[in-house]
C-alpha cells in the first residue's frame, strides 16, 4: 500500500469510497488490515471517517466494535465495516466487497432518485413565495385602484 497514492475523490459516497480502496489494495496483493492502516492515515473528511479511525483503534486495541458500530446509523456503512473485520480476522473477503459493492451501487443509486423525486416539490418553494404573492399584487391593482376611486380616494 507504499506506493499507492491516494488521491482526492469528490462526489462519492464514503462507504463506496473506501470500498473502492480496499479492493483495489486487495487486488494488488495488501491485506485489509494494511489497506485500512493506509486508509486512516488520511485526514478525517466526514464523520465515517471518524468512524473508521475509532473502529480500526478498537481493532488494533483487541477490543470489541460494537460500540462503534452502533453509532453509525447507515446500515450499509455498518455492514461494510462488519465485512472488513471478518478480513482483518485473516478470512477472505474480496468476493464478499464485490457483492457488497453492487448493493451499495444500487442503494446510492435509489437514493439519488429519491432525492431526484422530491425536487419538484422544492421547486415550488420559490414560486410559491416569491412569484405568487407578486403575481396576487399585480392582479388585484385594478380592482383596488377602482375602490380607491370609488371611495373617492386618489391611486
Amino acid at each position: 500500500m507504499e506506493g499507492m497514492k491516494r488521491k482526492k475523490q469528490l462526489n462519492i459516497a464514503p462507504p463506496l469510497e473506501l470500498l473502492f480502496f480496499i479492493k483495489t489494495a486487495l487486488i494488488s496483493g495488501d491485506s485489509v488490515y494494511e489497506a485500512i492502516e493506509s486508509y486512516v492515515i488520511r485526514p478525517e473528511a466526514c464523520d465515517f471517517t471518524k468512524n473508521i479511525k475509532e473502529w480500526f483503534e478498537k481493532i488494533k486495541a483487541g477490543q470489541e466494535t460494537d460500540s462503534v458500530l452502533i453509532k453509525i446509523k447507515s446500515i450499509h456503512r455498518r455492514i461494510l465495516l462488519e465485512i472488513l473485520e471478518i478480513g482483518i480476522k485473516g478470512q477472505p473477503v474480496l468476493e464478499k466487497l464485490l457483492e457488497f459493492e453492487i448493493k451499495l451501487s444500487k442503494a446510492i443509486d435509489d437514493d439519488i432518485d429519491r432525492q431526484l423525486k422530491k425536487m419538484p416539490l422544492y421547486s415550488l418553494f420559490p414560486l410559491l413565495f416569491l412569484q405568487l404573492p407578486s403575481l396576487m399584487i399585480i392582479g388585484f391593482m385594478p380592482f383596488i385602484g377602482r375602490l380607491s376611486s370609488s371611495i373617492g380616494g386618489q391611486f
